[in-house]
């Protein structure tokens, strides 16, 4: 019971230090992404926004529906000339869907909203911004789809957008995503970019120490074995982390510690000029799955046009109500 105990004070201490990290980091990756995002912009939208505009404009059927966060609304809208399902005019709209047209959700538990009968009809009341925020958080494909499907009209096409933005923004739109419209707030998670900072030999043992403020890369040698160990130091001590994922030419490299304390993903960027803690809640959603994996392993969802800042996705609509009527969802 006594070690139970401490193992249990232990885990504690370490999601306690975790939540110490988030707060002081997140400001830093906020204003990191504020500082890139003028620099893009300016006073008008960078090329690889121009560009993906110009590819819907000229690759979708004009009713296509173009599914993201609020802040790039109007540019979609005004660019390429296609629908979005809000933007910053609307971010308090509602959206009205009959309970039958749900695809199985549970209007409650699984939309965060709640049921009113009108002219007969049973509708789900949902928030459009939780709608797509939840799409962002969701790690749940088949979810996310149910959702998106209910936003599609009498068009055949959709593409979910993720850009580069919305990294720092990781804040809101998972605050929002489950957002408790009873007690007036959500719970927020954030990503902590953070760039190298400086290269250490390591004391002990054959090898290097990559740095990148509380975070450490530890590669060395080990009975003529290349190893490497994500690590976060804090108040004098070094925790593993859960998760390391490398990112080299588009193929991914993924490592678990079992052992490791620490939960959670910390992804290198191919250059190893910057590292991303990823917190459980948001390493497996998907916003990481598309943008930070382009989209690998998803069953519903392709890649249409990618760039380094903006990344289309076609949602496969026929194959996903093909599975939806066979009963497979």
């Amino acid at each position: 019971m006594v070690e139970k105990n401490k193992i249990g004070l232990y885990c504690s201490a370490v999601l306690f230090i975790i939540l110490i990290i988030v707060t002081s980091y997140s400001l830093y990756s906020i204003y990191s992404t504020s500082e890139q995002m003028a620099k893009h912009y300016g006073t008008g939208i960078s090329k690889y926004w121009a560009d993906s505009m110009n590819w819907l404009k000229n690759n979708t059927p004009e009713c296509t529906v173009v599914a993201t966060y609020w802040d790039p609304g109007y540019w979609i809208a005004a660019l390429s000339e296609r629908k979005t399902i809000y933007d910053g005019g609307s971010q308090n709209s509602i959206r009205h869907t009959p309970v039958k047209d749900l695809n199985g959700l549970d209007c409650i538990a699984d939309r965060g909203g709640y049921i009113k009968e009108e002219n007969g009809v049973k509708y789900c009341i949902t928030s459009r911004m939780q709608d797509m925020a939840g799409v962002l958080y969701t790690s749940n494909e088949t979810k996310a789809a149910k959702i998106l499907e209910t936003y599609l009209g009498n068009c055949s096409e959709l593409y979910e957008l993720v850009s580069s933005d919305l990294i720092g923004k990781s804040h809101w739109w998972s605050y929002f995503s489950n957002w408790d419209p009873e007690k007036g707030k959500g719970k927020a998670y954030d990503y902590i970019t953070v760039r190298l900072q400086g290269e250490k030999k390591l004391l002990l043992e054959n090898g290097t120490a990559l740095l990148y403020g509380p975070f450490i890369l530890k590669i060395f040698y080990k009975n003529n074995t290349q190893k490497i160990e994500p690590l976060l130091f804090q108040e004098g001590k070094y925790y593993k982390i859960k998760n390391l994922v490398i990112n080299q030419n588009n193929t991914y490299l993924r490592l678990n510690y079992s052992d490791a304390p620490v939960p959670g993903t910390l992804w290198v960027d191919p250059s190893f000029q910057v590292v991303i803690y990823m917190p459980p809640q948001i390493e497996n959603s998907m916003f990481t799955r598309m943008f930070f994996y382009n989209g690998e392993g998803l069953k519903y969802f392709e890649p249409a046009y990618i760039t380094p800042e903006v990344k289309l996705f076609k949602f496969k609509v026929e194959k996903f109500r093909e599975d939806l009527a066979s009963g497979k969802l």
